[in-house]
């Protein structure tokens, strides 16, 4: 629009300076012939100075509208795509819920985990302790790997649970290196390690599982859009 303004005050001025020329002539001509055929070319340069002008605009118009609708394209584009990513990590999410919500009929039951020296199995007895934690580590795993995927919410308590987990593994790990346990010794150190982060973290580890379920809920009617 202002470029328009620019434009027609441009268009007014070389108007008035053709006229004053034309008076000028005219004020200093007897020969009324040449006076109106100059009158003609006057007024047909004013027309192609015009008709250029405008062509100009709606050029620069176009190549506007043209660089507007491919950003736009671009920018859907990269929605799109960011979008479909974020929908595989949460399924992976999904996913491992599920595969808790299985493991959490197990509890109370023996598993095999080992064989000894002479091939006999090892069994372990499942907890929620453990159950949870395996679940817990896994969600941590592919939600550090998509870190720009996921939304603040679950960043904020992830952070929390992994700087806690970190601690409370580096403790373990300094433990069972200085203290020079037998195996049995060190088994039951980390077991208890586990159930004392499980006990503090509990809270933390339901409110993740709990908004990722929200954020998966939230999600779902997303996807049927992009289908």
């Amino acid at each position: 629009m202002i470029k328009l303004l620019k434009g027609f005050s441009l268009f007014i001025l070389l108007t008035i300076l053709l006229l004053i020329i034309l008076f000028a002539i005219i004020k200093s001509s007897s020969d009324i012939s040449s006076v109106i055929a100059l009158v003609g070319v006057l007024t047909a340069l004013v027309s192609v100075v015009w008709t250029q002008y405008n062509k100009s605009i709606e050029e620069t118009n176009k190549f506007k509208q043209f660089q507007i609708e491919k950003q736009h394209q671009i920018t859907k584009e990269v929605y799109q795509n960011l979008f479909t990513e974020q929908v595989e990590v949460y399924k992976k999410l999904h996913n491992k819920l599920l595969q808790y919500k299985n493991s959490l009929m197990k509890i109370g039951t023996e598993q095999v985990v080992d064989e000894d020296e002479e091939g006999n199995p090892i069994y372990i007895k499942v907890t929620i302790e453990k159950v949870t934690l395996d679940t817990l580590k896994g969600i941590l795993l592919i939600i550090k790997e998509n870190i720009f995927l996921i939304s603040d919410d679950i960043e904020v308590i992830f952070s929390e649970l992994s700087t806690s987990y970190q601690k409370k593994e580096n403790m373990l790990q300094l433990k069972l290196e200085n203290d020079g346990l037998s195996e049995a010794d060190a088994n039951n150190e980390v077991d208890k390690s586990n159930r004392d982060y499980f006990i503090e973290s509990k809270e933390l580890i339901d409110k993740l599982f709990s908004q990722i379920k929200l954020e998966i809920k939230k999600i779902k009617p997303m996807t049927e859009l992009h289908d």
